[in-house]
């Protein structure tokens, strides 16, 4: 289990951060970025699975500029709910925010640092990739990626995007693929947007398993 801590940002706003230590020395470093829904139990949850992997894991509260430690369920109210957030975030400060996160677990032991996000935060990951530092990235279906089709990566990067998801259909899939050919996109049939989070309706348990442990294989080659 972790613990919700404060960081810093640039301009000195404080937000809040989830921060999951691994049992023994870290081998590096993770920052999480989160979907719309905020730091909720899930996030959480994954920031424990690459804590127990081994990586020091931190998940910025991003929304904490708009409205403090928001974590919300699935449901369609909240689903409308988050969607609301997403305008008012100037992407250039999350990803000053996130960078700082990232500096936050370097000083605090992890000599290389690599980001995961997930939907929104997905893009924001890939984003990190293309305008800041970090020694790589994973996207899972970045639905806003193709927002930004004259981005590209300055840094390792791949991509989990299920072939079922409706927030990329094909023709956005494909988009993204013309835009991004140097990136690696890894497809899954059958998957569903979201299909990492298995407690979550359409979750899909194997291509979750196999998405992580590409994720880890990731990792354990650009991060330690």
């Amino acid at each position: 289990m972790g613990q919700t801590i404060s960081i810093t940002a640039y301009d000195g706003f404080q937000f809040g951060a989830y921060l999951a230590q691994p049992q023994d020395k870290a081998k590096g470093g993770v920052v999480i970025c989160q979907e719309i829904f905020g730091v909720n139990d899930y996030l959480k949850s994954v920031c424990d699975f690459y804590a127990a992997a081994g990586y020091l894991t931190i998940a910025p509260q991003f929304f904490d500029r708009i409205e403090r430690d928001v974590a919300l369920d699935y449901s369609p109210q909240n689903l409308a709910r988050g969607l609301k957030f997403i305008p008012e975030v100037d992407l250039n400060v999350a990803l000053d925010d996130l960078d700082v996160a990232r500096q936050y677990i370097r000083a605090a032991g992890a000599a290389k640092v690599g980001a995961v996000g997930f939907c929104w935060g997905g893009t924001l990951a890939w984003l990190l990739a293309c305008r800041r530092e970090v020694d790589c990235a994973v996207a899972y279906y970045g639905s806003e990626i193709d927002d930004f089709p004259n981005e590209h990566a300055r840094h390792p990067v791949i991509m989990h995007i299920g072939d079922a998801d409706r927030t990329i259909p094909p023709d956005k899939l494909a988009r993204i693929k013309e835009a991004q050919a140097a990136t690696p996109i890894h497809i899954y049939s059958g998957a569903p947007h979201g299909f990492d989070n298995v407690q979550r309706q359409g979750g899909d348990p194997a291509t979750a398993e196999l998405a992580r442990k590409r994720t880890l294989d990731f990792l354990a080659q650009h991060v330690g």
